[in-house]
């Protein structure tokens, strides 16, 4: 690592952990390659994030990350309290704790990461690297002020062993409550991380997969048992009848008994 004054900038490898030191406030990441970025879950590290070619990753400094790429083509620089204060007051408000964002993708940005690549791994003089580094965050200052959104890269979706304990989960415990907390602990993840990897698997929140699985099973039981709606509201997790009403219409357009009444007249 070559440090300036307040400021951090390093090279990165094929695998490199990311590792803010004290006073640092921001962590900018800027790849030339693709990269896969892993935090620490239950000690182990975990993928998180999909960093594509000529991304530029912006995160709160709140702990570490580690990047895992195909070829060395990347520099983690690391901007202090005093520096993002200066020139980031606005991206940094817009950044939550441990929240990982990019910026719409600048030309001057991946033009400023690609010399500060080349002298990281090059040995270019520290002086005209620090004045590089300067022009950076100079610039990240400016393009987080004007109207761009941030948005979030594209996350790693839940692997399928993962996948496979929370389904499980869910299915023995449709009569039950189930929160994003327990099937977060099922899948051995933060309940962040996995309602974020959960969505990418399947395409919906944990919760709105519940009800679909609450609402899928109700309807076998409409169809195939001789159980009132109030019973099956109850064996499904519902607390009443009204709300399972409620909620059912909502998902099939009509209501339960209406169902179960179309399926035996079919």
């Amino acid at each position: 690592m070559t440090v300036f004054h307040d400021s951090h900038c390093m090279a990165l490898h094929s695998v490199t952990e990311v590792i803010p030191p004290n006073g640092v406030a921001v962590t900018v990441i800027v790849v030339m390659g693709p990269y896969a970025i892993q935090r620490r879950v239950d000690g182990e590290w975990a993928d998180h994030l999909k960093l594509p070619e000529g991304g530029v990753l912006v995160m709160k400094s709140t702990d570490a990350i580690r990047l895992v790429g195909v070829a060395p083509k990347g520099v983690a620089l690391m901007v202090s309290e005093a520096s993002a204060a200066a020139h980031l007051g606005h991206l940094g408000e817009d950044l939550g704790a441990g929240r990982l964002v990019r910026l719409s993708l600048d030309p001057l940005i991946l033009s400023l990461g690609k010399a500060l690549i080349t002298s990281m791994y090059d040995g270019v003089d520290n002086l005209v690297t620090k004045n590089v580094m300067d022009v950076l965050v100079t610039r990240l200052g400016q393009v987080s002020r004007q109207p761009l959104s941030a948005t979030e890269f594209e996350r790693t979706s839940l692997p399928n062993w993962r996948l496979r304990r929370v389904i499980n989960y869910v299915d023995g415990r449709l009569d039950e409550g189930i929160s994003l907390t327990e099937m977060a602990s099922v899948a051995g993840l933060s309940a962040m991380y996995f309602a974020a990897q959960f969505k990418a698997a399947t395409g919906m929140r944990p919760h709105h997969y519940v009800i679909a699985r609450r609402i899928q099973h109700a309807k076998h039981l409409l169809h195939r048992s001789e159980h009132t709606v109030l019973h099956i509201a109850l064996a499904v997790g519902f607390r009443t009848q009204s709300h399972f009403t409620t909620v059912f219409k909502k998902h099939e357009s009509i209501t339960p008994a209406r169902w179960r009444r179309g399926q035996l007249a079919a």
